[in-house]
């Protein structure tokens, strides 16, 4: 099988699960015997064209390098879609692929490419971009937004959020030509979906585009499930790892609160604007080490879950997936996570533990009860290893897409 994926960012540009996915998930296919392109955006210092781990990556797109700042952001939701109309049609017609698969926001040229090039066209839906305009599904930066968000939904919900997608939202973005750009941007892409055919990565996500009438095929994302397959020590004081953004959507201040008078150590990877917060936290702190270091390159990951007796995933937003929580059910660690999205799709029974979002107590409680059970953790990152090597992997995920390509044909 011949088959496309259309991207934004790909590696070695990675900003964070979605462009992980797509590298594993074109490099397994590419393994099980297909031919498979990548067309992404050229930036200064990248070959145009090469083959990277068996994928041909063809850098022929334009977009922005930062997806953090309002300048950028403006710039890609023009320059990319425009580089797609002026690329993509004459590619698939001149070279036959078999299928045309978009990942992120490249779905909102799907209708067009569709009907330009008659071939069947893929959409992953791994975020809340086509879902929800803010791009978190939290209304007014609170709660799980149930609603289907028409114009007047959004305008309420939208000045009074504090974040915009990974961007802080400014006061100079609460006027009515950014917040109608935004919404008109959103819509774009959610029209798109239904000339797709959907995947979801999770459950969550599944049922949450049925609510708006879109049927999806649940695929999860890839996991390298034997770079996770390491020896862990014993050590002499329990571990506790949190990997992700020092923010709050994130609920790293509720975990952070939750160690007081537990003796463990507990280690904290990330970046963001709670850090100093953080340190003075883990200041007072009674029995509890804390540790706040810098985000690591996602190469060492496997080695920090390797020295972790248990790792928390405490977000109080619904993370569409919850990589965090396979990655360490993979390394065979007891996990934490928030009874929220994705996670409690990706926490399987027996191999952790979920708990409300926010509730310190109830965080609390759950640790306690893991740091004192050493055989409670190793049961439970026994069973983990197995579930995410039966789901996860490469070869199980890769599979159950090409049988989703052949049937939608």
């Amino acid at each position: 099988m011949k088959i496309l994926f259309i991207a934004e960012y790909y590696h070695p540009k990675i900003f964070g699960g979605g462009e992980i996915n797509l590298h594993l998930m074109a490099k397994t296919l590419s393994g099980l015997g297909n031919e498979v392109h990548v067309a992404t955006s050229y930036f200064k210092g990248l070959k145009k064209t090469e083959i990277h781990e068996g994928v041909v990556i063809r850098r022929v797109l334009r977009s922005a390098k930062n997806v953090d700042n309002l300048l950028d952001n403006f710039k890609r939701s023009i320059i990319y879609p425009r580089s797609i109309y002026e690329v993509i049609p004459g590619m698939v017609l001149k070279e036959g692929f078999d299928v045309i698969h978009f990942i992120g926001s490249g779905v909102r040229c799907a209708r067009i490419i569709k009907n330009k090039t008659l071939k069947q066209v893929f959409t992953t839906v791994e975020s809340y971009l086509s879902i929800c305009p803010k791009g978190d599904l939290l209304y007014k930066g609170i709660s799980t937004c149930t609603k289907d968000c028409n114009y007047s939904v959004f305008s309420k919900c939208f000045r009074r959020s504090k974040e915009l997608g990974k961007m802080r939202n400014r006061f100079y973005l609460k006027n009515m030509i950014a917040e109608r750009y935004i919404y008109d941007f959103f819509r774009r892409m959610r029209d798109s979906l239904s000339s797709t055919n959907i995947i979801a990565v999770s459950k969550f996500i599944k049922e949450r585009l049925e609510s708006l009438g879109l049927s999806a095929e649940v695929i999860p994302n890839i996991i390298e499930v034997d770079d996770f397959d390491l020896k862990k020590p014993n050590n002499a004081r329990p571990k506790i790892l949190y990997l992700g953004s020092f923010t709050a959507y994130k609920g790293v201040m509720t975990l952070i609160q939750a160690l007081d008078g537990i003796a463990c150590d507990a280690e904290f990877f990330g970046e963001g604007t709670l850090g100093k917060e953080m340190k003075k936290v883990a200041k007072t702190l009674k029995k509890a080490k804390v540790s706040i270091c810098r985000q690591v390159p996602y190469s060492k990951i496997p080695g920090l879950y390797q020295k972790a007796d248990i790792v928390v995933f405490p977000s109080v937003w619904p993370e569409p997936f919850g990589r965090i929580s396979v990655e360490a059910m993979a390394s065979g660690t007891a996990v934490i996570g928030s009874k929220i999205g994705g996670i409690s799709d990706t926490i399987a029974k027996g191999c952790g533990i979920l708990v409300t979002p926010g509730d310190v107590k109830e965080l609390h409680d759950a640790i306690a009860k893991l740091i004192k059970s050493k055989k409670l953790r190793n049961d439970m990152g026994k069973e983990g290893k197995a579930v995410a090597r039966k789901r996860y992997a490469p070869e199980i995920v890769g599979k159950k897409l090409l049988r989703y390509y052949e049937r939608c044909k």
